[in-house]
């Protein structure tokens, strides 16, 4: 009874509700994020070099691997790597409700990183259209390729989103049973029950770290999937922006050198 009254408690939390304590726990891990990035963080020495070593370390399986390279973007993806990590951090701190049990959750940044990248095929719309028409075919039947493509498409982010959902969701069930049958033991009082609590329990705690890192590379890899199915290449628009500085800049070269002369 106590199990079952146990059980049910866990699983409340994987609710659809949206409330002010959600939305904080949604916005944390890029709080988090944001500190990473910042100088102050950063110039603690160890922890510089253990950040710069996992980042770098990142971009570089990233830029190494094919379906990576596909996907475009290494640096996003690193991007989104290290967040997905901070959301796991987050769920493990106590009297905090981790977000990666919400299935809003799953869903809504699934939508977000597919968006940022393959909205990207919006720049490569006659790219796109010819690699759906099929040239010789009747018009009829080009059309209702296109839209099979378009539907295709457009119900992407939410196949992402239940994909990511089950993917966080089997770790966090997983756990939660065997913590529960842990439990069980611990209250029979025994001396044998406390030392098979004790070791049962750290090995959860090592395999709630290997969960973690394997949500990460699972979610990471079917975005990427995601992104390399488009018919462009998909980058993020911080990319897309620091191109067009780059550019600029690189004209405004041009135009002091043509000056002087």
């Amino acid at each position: 009874m106590s199990v079952a009254i146990s059980l049910s408690t866990y699983f409340d939390q994987f609710d659809w509700t949206m409330s002010g304590g959600a939305v904080f726990c949604f916005s944390l891990p890029f709080f988090i994020v944001f500190v990473f990035l910042n100088p102050v963080f950063l110039s603690l020495g160890f922890f510089e070099v253990i950040f710069t070593w996992f980042v770098m370390s990142l971009a570089k399986f990233f830029c190494e691997h094919e379906w990576a390279k596909k996907a475009g973007s290494a640096h996003f993806l690193t991007f989104v790597s290290v967040l997905l990590l901070s959301v796991n951090l987050v769920g493990m701190l106590p009297f905090v409700k981790g977000v990666s049990v919400m299935p809003v959750f799953t869903l809504i940044y699934g939508l977000m990183f597919w968006s940022m990248g393959s909205l990207a095929t919006v720049w490569g719309l006659g790219k796109f259209s010819k690699g759906v028409w099929v040239k010789g075919a009747p018009l009829p039947l080009n059309l209702f390729v296109v839209g099979a493509e378009l539907l295709s498409w457009l119900i992407r982010p939410f196949v992402l989103g239940i994909r990511l959902l089950v993917n966080v969701s089997c770790g966090h069930i997983i756990l939660a049973l065997l913590g529960e049958l842990v439990s069980f033991f611990a209250w029979e009082g025994s001396v044998l029950g406390a030392i098979l609590t004790l070791s049962v329990g750290l090995c959860i705690g090592v395999l709630e770290w290997v969960v973690m890192l394997v949500q990460v590379f699972v979610f990471v890899s079917i975005i990427a999937w995601s992104w390399g199915e488009g018919s462009k290449g998909p980058y993020s628009f911080f990319c897309r922006f620091s191109w067009s500085a780059k550019d600029i800049t690189g004209m405004g070269g041009v135009m002091k050198g043509s000056s002087s002369k």
